[in-house]
């Protein structure tokens, strides 16, 4: 059992549910999508691979403190439900437990395309299920899946969706959230930007969207703080 890691670091979540909480991220290589805006793949296709009660074990030592302090632990990629990783996972997460001696609570960042293994659903507080739009580049088979129906009826999962314009907002309604029956308190738009200066203008078309369909509004506080910094 392995785990292919490509950074780990604390800091605070920028995006989605719990934005502006104290956490630690782990990021796994590897995806399914190559999404054309990703922000991330050039973090993610590098890398170290761990056994995953080494890795543990490394984290417990660096981040010990803030879990002691309530810090999450956010699971993200690349994609980090991807089926090689299930088990790998639940080893690295039932020794952190062990180590820390208590369960933190546990965030994982999806595209929605693979369903956990239940014993890995048993071990996740949170899902930040983000499926992909058109505007992804994907081809729709790809990034929609029968695993999404397993997050529209999980109480744990919200939903995040990049949009850029109306158009990504109707079709966040038509092929996602009608379809799934995905009640609005449960959806997150989140702007199209990978710097300050397309975040500062995207951001108040879409908090205006938020509004007029009763959905949440993501920012990203990573970019309004780092701008295209990696690894913050």
């Amino acid at each position: 059992m392995k785990l292919a890691v490509a950074e780990y670091f604390a800091s605070i979540q920028g995006e989605g549910k719990h934005a502006g909480r104290s956490a630690v991220f782990v990021r796994l290589g590897g995806c399914n999508l190559k999404c054309v805006w990703c922000d991330s793949i050039k973090v993610w296709r590098r890398g170290k691979t761990y056994n995953p009660i080494v890795f543990a074990d490394l984290i417990v030592d660096m981040f010990h403190r803030q879990f002691e302090s309530g810090a999450m632990l956010v699971i993200t990629g690349g994609e980090p439900l991807i089926p090689a990783y299930h088990q790998s996972l639940i080893e690295f997460l039932n020794r952190l437990t062990a180590q820390l001696g208590f369960h933190p609570f546990v965030e994982v960042e999806t595209n929605g395309t693979y369903e956990p293994d239940p014993n890995l659903n048993a071990l996740i507080s949170s899902y930040a299920c983000s499926p992909k739009l058109k505007n992804s580049g994907m081809p729709r088979d790809k990034r929609i899946t029968p695993a999404l129906a397993f997050f529209a009826n999980c109480h744990k999962a919200f939903f995040k969706f990049v949009v850029k314009d109306w158009a990504d907002v109707v079709e966040t309604l038509t092929d996602f959230v009608i379809p799934f029956n995905i009640a609005p308190d449960r959806v997150w738009l989140m702007p199209c930007a990978d710097n300050e200066e397309e975040l500062r203008l995207v951001a108040p078309k879409v908090v205006r969207w938020a509004l007029k369909l009763g959905f949440n509004y993501s920012d990203r506080l990573q970019i309004r703080i780092w701008n295209q910094t990696t690894g913050v």
